[in-house]
């Protein structure tokens, strides 16, 4: 039976992905240089400084600028990454429904302070258990560090717990942590990074489905 229920952020919980192509594109445009937000969701998810280094290679900016691109980045996007960013249709019922029967955890590549600050403010203070960001010196996904970190904080065994994620960083976390991965087909890369290796859902909705069956 499973108890928890840890979720991705980037295409998973919220639609960030114009947000982070405006930021990209402000951290190049002294190269004169842009990005497409097709571009921008093939780069995205493991982390911010592989972030930037796809940034900077697909567009052929000297590697030694990497620290000024980075903190360009950072430095817009802190201050613009709720301009167009917008929960998946749906959450808010299927949490509200969840919330109580299930450990609700976020965990996501994206800077733990940025994690944090943009999950209380699109679903609250008190909607998740635990919010868990990256955090320097700990490795991001899809090393398993971090989520047996928090399935043991809680007590769980693997098989109580579910992933829901929508790239396969999201699904090697998942493999490597040895639980249970759901593939959200609504997020940046469909279902082409999935194949035929796990279950994948097209509504927010059907995580309900399955967690009625759980239950």
């Amino acid at each position: 039976m499973k108890k928890m229920i840890i979720f991705d952020l980037d295409g998973t919980l919220l639609n960030t992905i114009d947000d982070i192509t405006d930021s990209l594109n402000f951290a190049i445009k002294d190269f004169n240089k842009t990005i497409d937000v097709e571009t921008a969701k093939v780069i995205v998810g493991n982390g911010v400084d592989v972030l930037i280094s796809r940034l900077i290679e697909i567009n052929q900016i000297d590697v030694s600028k990497f620290d000024y691109v980075k903190n360009k980045y950072i430095e817009h996007y802190r201050k613009n990454q709720k301009n167009k960013t917008l929960p998946y249709r749906g959450f808010f019922d299927v949490l509200n429904v969840l919330k109580g029967n299930y450990y609700l955890v976020v965990l996501s590549n994206k800077p733990h302070v940025d994690t944090v600050n943009i999950v209380k403010f699109y679903f609250g203070e008190s909607t998740f258990d635990c919010i868990h960001g990256q955090i320097p010196g700990v490795p991001t996904k899809p090393d398993p560090t971090s989520i047996l970190h928090i399935i043991d904080k809680y007590k769980l065994k693997k098989e109580e717990v579910w992933y829901i994620g929508d790239t396969i960083t999201d699904y090697n976390t998942a493999k490597n942590a040895g639980i249970d991965f759901i593939g959200a087909v609504w997020g940046f890369r469909g279902k082409k990074d999935f194949e035929n290796h796990s279950t994948l859902i097209t509504s927010p909705y059907q995580i309900l489905d399955l967690a009625e069956k759980n239950l």
